[in-house]
């Protein structure tokens, strides 16, 4: 792990970071993890709720200038230890969200059930935490680190992300095969306070120990350009296709074949392991092969798996299809590099903010529509969204074909 490891005179503050990283990381993960087959055992949940409650978790990003009020009043790197400790108390609430909170008979006013109204309220109180600790974290880097020690702090950091990761998925695994109880209530309930509680003691103590002097914000300015059409449409469909099926790959595995716990937890771990192993080897993979070849590859692979979804009924060739899935996502980078290629050295930040916001659009609408799309459809819905699906990747799959080389925009 000497990769992970700081030099002696590292700031404090970068330090702390990189441990609260871990932490919010490994709660995210095991929240992620677990959260589908939690609403399906414990409320049998629809897809519309559910495609609901997971809009609802980008919705903060929206409302990014609350984090600037909240920065004019508090350091960076004190509000990351709040931030860390409100995603620990909202995954603690998860598991207590279809207990009747508020009295049985406030329930009949609301559209949702009970257990839907509790997780958007909760979901928006976690993912505040979880998308404003990102912001405030890489404001906090960026400019409170020289230049050249900036990109090497948030490689670090990111790599304590990932560690925390790996143990968010791991933990979900190993407490998917044990039976804590054989009511679904309690054992989420146990679950959740085991991931969320490491958070608020660790969020609390951060917070205690960071440095309370506030950090300089820059304003980037954004800017669309018809050049980079292709790559605002494959940034969008790209992410489309992810949300779309990482929440009802998932939600057709436990909904339609029971598909445990231990085993979800299982791929995704799968897939932060193969992360952690070949992440590293990925940018020489693409230079071998080009930028082309590997969108072709992926989008290829994401149509066969998305076709099969909406049309094989076999639990364990889904399974199987699901892991090959998630190992496709090593290459979640390319349309990043792609723009990359294209880009002036002037043009980079405006378009990783771009490849953000867009991302985070597609994350509030694309689970909504579809959950609406399979709830209307009823017993032909899951077919219905996976080729909509297969189709997002086709036309991810024909831009790919038709990519601009690099050298026509190096005098733009």
């Amino acid at each position: 792990m000497k990769i992970l490891a700081f030099d002696r005179d590292t700031d404090k503050k970068v330090k702390i970071t990189a441990f609260l990283t871990l932490l919010i990381s490994f709660g995210l993960a095991g929240w992620t993890a677990s959260f589908i087959n939690f609403s399906s055992e414990v409320a049998n949940i629809n897809s519309l709720d559910l495609g609901i409650i997971w809009s609802v978790k980008e919705i903060p990003v929206l409302l990014g200038f609350i984090l600037a009020i909240i920065l004019s009043f508090i350091s960076e790197s004190r509000i990351l230890g709040v931030f860390v400790a409100i995603s620990g108390f909202g995954i603690i609430l998860t598991g207590f969200a279809n207990y009747d909170m508020l009295g049985d008979t406030l329930y009949n006013n609301f559209v949702f059930s009970k257990f839907t109204f509790h997780m958007i309220v909760i979901t928006f109180i976690l993912s505040i935490g979880f998308n404003y600790f990102h912001t405030a974290k890489d404001n906090l880097i960026m400019h409170s680190t020289s230049s050249e020690k900036t990109a090497v702090y948030m490689g670090k950091i990111a790599g304590y992300g990932l560690v925390g990761t790996i143990a968010g998925y791991l933990i979900i695994t190993i407490l998917g095969f044990i039976n804590f109880s054989d009511d679904p209530e309690i054992k989420y309930t146990i679950i959740y306070i085991i991931i969320g509680l490491p958070l608020i003691i660790g969020g609390v103590l951060g917070s205690q120990q960071a440095d309370p002097s506030k950090n300089l914000k820059e304003n980037i300015e954004i800017f669309f350009k018809m050049k980079f059409l292709r790559y605002y449409i494959l940034t969008f469909f790209s992410s489309s296709i992810y949300y779309l099926f990482i929440i009802y790959g998932t939600y057709q595995l436990v909904s339609k074949f029971s598909v445990s716990l231990g085993i979800i937890g299982g791929i995704f771990l799968v897939r932060s392991l193969s992360v952690y192993f070949f992440k590293i080897k990925v940018p020489d993979f693409i230079n071998s092969k080009g930028i082309a070849f590997i969108m072709q590859l992926k989008f290829g692979g994401e149509l066969i798996i998305l076709l099969c979804y909406a049309f094989v009924p076999e639990k364990f060739t889904l399974i199987g299809l699901f892991v090959v899935f998630v190992i496709l996502q090593l290459f979640e980078s390319i349309v990043k590099t792609y723009m990359q290629g294209i880009s002036q050295p002037h043009e980079m930040r405006t378009n990783l903010v771009l490849f953000d916001r867009i991302t985070n659009f597609s994350a509030i609408i694309i689970p909504a529509v579809t959950g609406f799309l399979w709830f209307e459809m009823g017993d032909n819905g899951s077919m219905v969204i996976f080729i909509l699906g297969s189709a997002i990747a086709l036309i991810c799959l024909i831009i790919s074909f038709f990519l601009y080389p690099s050298s026509l925009f190096e005098d733009n």
